[in-house]
């Protein structure tokens, strides 16, 4: 499948005669679902991806629901058509025979790493790298995987990429500086400085949600979440009691953030690759795991604790917690 086929799939509904007739082409007989239980309490959309796939031909299709993916509200979701977000080509691995076609970009699945990075010479300004390597084709993504210590290709995937939620009304407001943000850690709700820094982002407006932990919830807006704990010496729950624990910057799409536009600490950048976020903080992380698609990193520093998680997959960074070292 080449890159001018993936072009014009990707983004497409599951219905559209070319996307079906590229399933038809590698054999895929079962065709994209979305569950729908009206009943369920957290929203109509149980589950809004789905893949389908032949791995006996070596190639899978990932759909989502499109208002799931544009991160429309849930009271927007389940009415789009299910679109296609990703493709993957398989190599040599368990449960799955070696793609047999040409490759996008003529890559091949014998290809190291350093053959994989030669051919996609034209696209280097867009590398990003750690566990795998990602580039930034016009229309997709583009991230390989690697077997054998780098001598062969394990997979690559097209990815559509998410796009930012359009503006709110009334564009944006000038977003608290990091400085701020860790200046207020550990403090009350009513605290003057706590105020001053969070409610032109309408912490006035947003309802505290009480569950495990007080939060006040700012994703789809500015990207940002605030924990709160509620202070030990407190005999029940006020504005005073309430101290922060947690401030969240979360990159847009995670989590259904909208995407916080304003400074992460050391300069860190939501594009930044696994490998240069951590070489932002200046120092080794306290501790650091990475799973099969993620990971993340967590720094004790001397006013805040810090953790960067990211994704291995496309590797960006997904959100950034700073945390109050005494609450």
């Amino acid at each position: 499948m080449d890159v001018d086929t993936l072009s014009n799939l990707l983004g497409k509904h599951s219905t559209n005669s070319h996307v079906e007739a590229a399933l038809q082409r590698f054999g895929v007989t079962r065709r994209p679902e979305l569950v729908i239980d009206p009943a369920d309490a957290d929203g109509p959309v149980v589950k809004s991806q789905d893949w389908v796939s032949n791995l006996s031909a070596g190639i899978e299709f990932g759909f989502q629901e499109e208002g799931a993916f544009m991160g429309l509200d849930q009271a927007d979701r389940g009415v789009g058509p299910m679109i296609l977000t990703e493709v993957y080509f398989y190599g040599d691995r368990p449960g799955a025979r070696p793609y047999p076609l040409p490759l996008p970009f003529g890559l091949l699945l014998s290809d190291s790493r350093s053959v994989v990075r030669a051919k996609m010479a034209p696209l280097e300004k867009t590398r990003r790298s750690y566990v795998r390597d990602t580039w930034e084709h016009p229309a997709f993504r583009l991230t390989v995987s690697y077997a054998d210590g780098g001598t062969r290709v394990d997979f690559l995937v097209c990815m559509l990429r998410t796009e930012a939620l359009e503006p709110l009304e009334g564009g944006q407001i000038l977003l608290p500086s990091v400085a701020a943000m860790t200046g207020v850690l550990g403090k009350s709700m009513d605290d003057p400085a706590l105020r001053q820094t969070f409610v032109p982002l309408g912490l006035d407006r947003q309802t505290l949600v009480v569950g495990t932990k007080p939060v006040i919830d700012f994703r789809r807006t500015y990207g940002l979440k605030l924990d709160f704990r509620k202070s030990p010496a407190a005999d029940k729950v006020s504005a005073k009691a309430l101290l922060l624990h947690e401030i969240e910057l979360l990159g847009k799409g995670e989590l259904e953030s909208r995407g916080w536009l304003g400074d992460l600490p050391f300069g860190i950048r939501f594009d930044d690759s696994p490998e240069t976020a951590l070489g932002r903080v200046g120092q080794a992380p306290t501790h650091q795991e990475n799973q099969d698609f993620s990971g993340q990193a967590f720094w004790e520093l001397p006013d805040y604790s810090l953790q960067v998680a990211y994704s291995t997959m496309e590797n960006i960074v997904l959100r950034v917690c700073i945390f109050a070292t005494s609450v």
